[in-house]
């Protein structure tokens, strides 16, 4: 678990992110996407009614990592939104902002 932060009041408030769960039946973990915080209380109860059944404490969370909002590609080529280019009027990735230079031979 090298790469969750075990403390849940570290967690964004107005940015999506991962918890790490524990389902105590089954022995397993799953992981279960959180749209924002407002408290800890908040998201506990947000994934505890996302499952009919018993849901283990929350043993940590991460950032979730949204691709780029590319009109072209859609965000499938990767990326990190937030820093996407406009080329035309258009908001592109990184990606297919080369790929544009490229064809307009530039």
């Amino acid at each position: 678990m090298a790469d969750w932060d075990l403390n849940l009041d570290n967690a964004p408030i107005d940015e999506p992110f991962l918890v790490l769960l524990e389902r105590p039946h089954t022995n397993s973990r799953i992981q279960v996407a959180v749209k924002h915080k407002t408290s800890s209380t908040y998201v506990a109860m947000t994934v505890a009614s996302c499952f009919a059944s018993d849901v283990g404490p929350i043993l940590g969370w991460r950032r979730l990592e949204l691709p780029d909002d590319c009109e072209l590609c859609g965000g499938v080529k990767g990326g990190v939104r937030g820093n996407e280019n406009v080329v035309a009027g258009r908001t592109v990735c990184d990606y297919c902002h080369a790929q544009c230079k490229e064809i307009a031979g530039g």
